[in-house]
């Protein structure tokens, strides 16, 4: 089919839309009703490959996100994408489809690797003048900032579970979408069937108790339960929808 388990989409300001076509190892822009692939990134061969549009590969990418526009003319390119099963994310110059490897070395990050080497990405977005990034695979939130190329660990201590506090004694648990409003930064952690917040005080939850704990019901968030859910995102009236997969 034209499209193989595409993981997230990403309006683009033309009004088309950007598709992480992920088992095609490849990015697919649709056109503005979203039905057909106008336009593909990727040769679509599994691969850790910079380059043009029929040059470069992918290794099931996942997250995307657009860059402010001063930042993307800083740095010359539009759009970041976690590039999960490289361990790497990828820039995106949209004008020529020019792919770049930003940050990550293909290996992923192993008991005393540094930050050059990730684990997973699954999500990207933008929030407090950088790049947050759902590092699932060790369980933490991590910053990327595109003008220096600075990645750093922003949350969570690599243990796996829900616990609320300071940033960096928090635990996550494969968290796998982030969106943000502004003020907090909004995350599906997906491990602990969870919708939870970060914002200047620290981490937060929403939904959700704990590791394992899932379920299907409605009614007040200190109750209500969801099963592995893998994206979030704001509605316009402030609201927060969540896949509940």
């Amino acid at each position: 089919t034209q499209l193989r388990f595409p993981g997230k989409v990403l309006a683009l300001p033309d009004g088309t839309w950007l598709v992480s076509d992920s088992k095609h190892h490849s990015l697919a822009v649709l056109d503005a009703a979203a039905d057909v692939p106008v336009r593909r990134i990727g040769t679509g061969k599994r691969g850790l490959v910079d380059g043009g549009p029929d040059e470069a590969r992918f290794a099931e990418p996942q997250g995307l996100a657009l860059l402010r526009p001063d930042v993307a003319a800083e740095v010359g390119f539009d759009v970041v994408v976690a590039d999960t099963a490289n361990h790497a994310l990828r820039g995106v110059q949209l004008e020529t489809g020019e792919v770049r490897t930003v940050a990550g070395t293909g290996r992923q990050w192993m008991q005393g690797s540094g930050t050059a080497d990730l684990s997973s990405p699954w999500d990207l977005a933008w929030w407090g003048d950088r790049m947050w990034v759902a590092m699932a695979g060790i369980h933490q939130l991590w910053t990327y900032e595109p003008r220096s190329g600075a990645v750093e660990v922003a949350a969570g201590t690599s243990n796996e579970g829900l616990l609320d506090g300071p940033r960096p004694e928090s635990w996550f648990a494969q968290t796998s979408g982030l969106a943000s409003d502004g003020e907090r930064l909004w995350l599906a952690d997906s491990e602990t069937s969870s919708l939870r917040w970060v914002d200047d005080d620290g981490v937060h939850t929403a939904v959700g108790t704990g590791l394992f704990d899932f379920g299907f019901r409605d009614g007040p968030a200190a109750e209500a339960l969801l099963q592995h859910p893998l994206r979030v995102t704001l509605l316009p009236d402030g609201s927060v929808a969540i896949a509940d997969t």
